[in-house]
C-alpha cells in the first residue's frame, strides 16, 4: 500500500488548505499501520484514522497502465464520526504519481 496513496484522496487537508497559513498546520501521517499487502491505516497527528483497502488493480481504460480502486473507512479517535468512500486512481504515464479519477 504506497502511502502517497492516503495523501491524495485526504478531503481533511482539502478543507485544512483552504485556511493554512503554514504547512504546520496541515495533517501529518504520523503513524502507518500495514494490515497486509491490500490494507494500511494511516493515523495523522490531528486524530484522522484512515484504513485504506484497495478492491482492485487493473487496467480498466486500456492504456497500458494498471489502474486502482480503493475504498476508504475514514474514522476520529474517541469519536463517533466515520465515513466511507471509494476512489479510482490512474497514473498518466507508468513512472508519474497517482492521480484520482473519480470519487463516489
Amino acid at each position: 500500500m504506497p502511502p502517497e496513496l492516503s495523501l491524495i484522496i485526504s478531503n481533511d487537508d482539502e478543507r485544512r488548505l483552504a485556511k493554512a497559513s503554514s504547512w504546520e498546520e496541515m495533517s501529518h501521517i504520523k503513524k502507518v499501520e500495514p494490515v497486509n499487502d491490500d490494507q494500511a491505516i494511516y493515523y495523522d497527528n490531528s486524530g484522522g484514522i484512515q484504513r485504506l483497502t484497495i478492491m482492485a488493480k487493473g487496467d480498466y481504460n486500456q492504456d497500458g497502465i494498471e489502474d486502482i480502486v480503493l475504498h476508504m473507512a475514514n474514522a476520529v479517535e474517541r469519536g463517533s464520526y466515520s465515513s466511507s468512500y471509494g476512489y479510482v486512481l490512474t497514473r498518466l504515464t507508468a513512472d508519474a504519481p497517482y492521480t484520482l479519477i473519480k470519487q463516489f
